[in-house]
């Protein structure tokens, strides 16, 4: 009874095949506003430790290559990590990661990704350089149960950077992802 109202904010959409999982922000745009990058204490839909957040093209951080999706990249300065757990996996079916990564200039930074406690990528990385792509990499492994923690991380000593775009995890979901439902009396 009587007026209501609904407020959104920071609605972001990313566009993504039938056969993605939900990996919430993966291109980390909802993670801030420009000009406001830099080191967060919290972005959206990932957890992290250590030093971490988020830049633009030409920023401090993602200083050189073509940011691959949207505005935004994440990265992980110095020992840490960003992680996210993935659901909807159906336990058996292979599952593929993809994403994008890039070093901070004049640094060599050293990335592990995983799936749980499989690894993804585990490698020293190399500046792609100015008006360049961003690496790309994509591995597969099989579910062991209905959600697996991703997870990124930086794991040289020191204060090398690396950056991180267009995380995406492809197989059978268990249920669908359905439609947005907007109701005020929820």
């Amino acid at each position: 009874d009587g007026e209501q109202a609904l407020l959104i904010d920071a609605v972001t959409m990313v566009a993504r095949d039938a056969d993605d999982l939900v990996v919430i922000n993966p291109s980390f745009e909802a993670s801030g506003a420009v000009p406001g990058t830099g080191p967060l204490t919290n972005m959206a839909g990932w957890t992290g430790t250590g030093t971490f957040g988020v830049d633009v093209a030409g920023g401090v951080y993602a200083d050189n290559g073509n940011i691959p999706d949207q505005d935004l990249v994440a990265f992980i300065q110095g020992d840490g990590t960003l992680a996210q757990t993935v659901s909807g996996l159906i336990t058996g079916q292979q599952y593929v990661v993809s994403f994008a990564y890039n070093a901070r200039a004049g640094e060599l930074p050293h990335l592990r990704a995983q799936a749980g406690t499989n690894v993804l990528l585990d490698t020293d990385v190399m500046e792609v350089g100015p008006g360049n792509p961003f690496h790309t990499a994509t591995a597969s492994f099989t579910a062991t149960a209905g959600e697996v923690l991703l997870t990124f991380t930086q794991t040289k000593p020191g204060a090398d950077t690396v950056l991180l775009d267009n995380v995406r995890v492809r197989g059978s979901a268990q249920t669908p992802l359905p439609p947005v439902r907007v109701d005020p009396l929820y």
